[in-house]
């Protein structure tokens, strides 16, 4: 546990059911959250664990200010090897379906700074090897690294393979019918393109997108 300017820092194991403790607070957190991404979503995590990896353990990092709960970042842990070192590995809930992650924080909070949760993190001592992939850049995790690197952490920030992350805007900023055609890379753009054509041609019907505010279980 560290405390900074009131703001305190826990590690707890993280488990199954240390994850569901918070869960009602990991929810609120998540809807007045600035970004809110579906893969920072409690619900998320869980039934990547439940599903994937139902034995894994590590740690849960979570922020509190003055008692309310005002960031997250669940970590898994594993002894594996990384860049031909085996060491013990902290890494964030991820497989090729999971395509983005960042820190979930309440972006009214100016407390929770990335140094502030990088101190948090090097308080834990069972550990060898951080690793965050495929998280949003020009972000807190960039900003993590660098605080990181100054506290004599050796750090590395490389390129991932691309991810089918397509962030969806509100209709009113863009002005368009399809706001996915204003943001989405030119590559993907013309795959969906094709496919509608030949949903079109083929089966008489069209391709719709669904943006979807809240997770639903029935969904």
């Amino acid at each position: 546990m560290t405390s900074t300017n009131g703001l305190v820092t826990e590690l707890d194991p993280a488990t199954g059911t240390t994850l569901r403790s918070v869960l009602p607070e990991w929810r609120a957190l998540w809807a007045r959250a600035a970004d809110r991404e579906p893969f920072c979503h409690p619900d998320w995590v869980l039934a990547h664990v439940a599903a994937l990896e139902p034995g894994a353990t590590g740690v849960l990092v979570t922020a509190r200010s003055q008692g309310r709960f005002v960031a997250v970042l669940p970590l898994l842990g594993e002894t594996n090897v990384l860049d031909g070192m085996q060491g013990r590995l902290l890494r964030t809930p991820m497989n090729p379906h999971f395509y983005r992650v960042h820190v979930l924080r309440e972006a009214a909070d100016g407390a929770v700074t990335p140094r502030v949760i990088c101190n948090g993190i090097a308080s834990h001592r069972g550990w060898d090897y951080l690793a965050i992939p495929r998280f949003a850049r020009a972000g807190f995790v960039d900003d993590l690294a660098e605080h990181a690197g100054e506290r004599g952490f050796p750090t590395l920030l490389r390129p991932e393979q691309p991810t089918r992350h397509v962030p969806l805007p509100d209709r009113s900023v863009l002005g368009v019918g399809s706001p996915w055609l204003a943001t989405g890379r030119p590559n993907l753009l013309n795959e969906l393109r094709r496919a509608s054509r030949r949903i079109r041609e083929d089966f008489g019907g069209e391709l719709i997108l669904e943006r979807h505010e809240a997770a639903s279980p029935a969904r």
